[in-house]
């Protein structure tokens, strides 16, 4: 099932999760990770660098989902290259993933602060790194308050079938870092279990948006809101290194204004 699951039209969602993780590494981490601790004052362990790295590789987990993946017409290359994405019949279309992917970072970085025994501060950054990812493809939406217009029903998604995937952009993830890795097993699998017994209960895209923006408000009460602001040093590193990834492998149909300002304020990336 993993090698099946797209993220755009001939482009799997492994490889795309794989590339944006990449362009992280290669130009945004160690500021980010610098930026961070200045903000959050404390000083990063691999755990926090690790539950930093799953946010880019777990971004659009959400369209995974199979009514997502059944927009996917086109399994190989682009029929039309040189048509825009925007005005050609077999673009695929992925509404509110988002919230998909934002629950399913949460309830995984959830188990691994259990499994781990990870501390206050991993979950602040738990809290801030799940908006970011809420947020990276709706930046002007408010998202403690907005929900989709339109329900989706959830049922048919077998997360359990995702393991295979996940485990392997974990051990993406944990590159050069010193963690337990039988315990990610677990938190894999914990994370898994939860997730399948969520969905037999909630199968509702509404209903799981609400229960999510519960769970963040009520640890950004805990930990104050001001920690609010701090998930846009995420977020906008997750959003231009999605683009840059997406530009990679849609070349023949996407652009965005803001990949040349990119490319110019970070000289590593103009070979990218």
């Amino acid at each position: 099932m993993n090698n099946k699951l797209y993220s755009w039209c001939g482009e799997s969602l492994k490889k795309h999760s794989l590339e944006t993780f990449k362009i992280y590494r290669l130009s945004f981490e160690e500021k980010i990770i610098k930026v961070l601790e200045g903000r959050l004052r404390c000083s990063f362990d691999d755990f926090s660098i690790l539950v930093l790295r799953l946010t880019l590789l777990l971004h659009d987990i959400g369209k995974s989902h199979p009514k997502y993946q059944q927009s996917v017409r086109v399994k190989e290359n682009c029929l039309n290259p040189d048509l825009k994405c925007n005005r050609c019949k077999y673009k695929p279309s992925f509404p509110w993933h988002e919230i998909l992917s934002a629950y399913f970072y949460w309830k995984l970085i959830e188990e691994l602060w259990f499994y781990c025994m990870l501390g206050d501060m991993h979950r602040e950054l738990q809290t801030i790194s799940t908006i970011s990812v809420l947020t990276h493809h709706q930046a002007m939406r408010e998202p403690m308050v907005e929900c989709p217009s339109k329900d989706m029903d959830l049922k048919g998604w077998e997360v359990k079938q995702l393991s295979e995937l996940i485990l392997g952009l974990i051990s993406s993830a944990c590159e050069k870092l010193k963690v337990d890795t039988s315990k990610l097993r677990r938190t894999v699998n914990g994370t898994l279990n939860t997730l399948s017994e969520d969905f037999e209960k909630r199968n509702s895209l509404i209903s799981l948006c609400r229960t999510l923006q519960v769970q963040l408000n009520e640890s950004l009460q805990q930990r104050g809101r001001g920690k609010l602001k701090i998930y846009s040093i995420i977020a906008g590193s997750l959003v231009m290194c999605d683009w840059l990834a997406a530009e990679k492998y849609r070349k023949s149909s996407f652009t965005h204004p803001m990949l040349d300002e990119i490319k110019r304020s970070f000289p590593e990336l103009r070979k990218h």
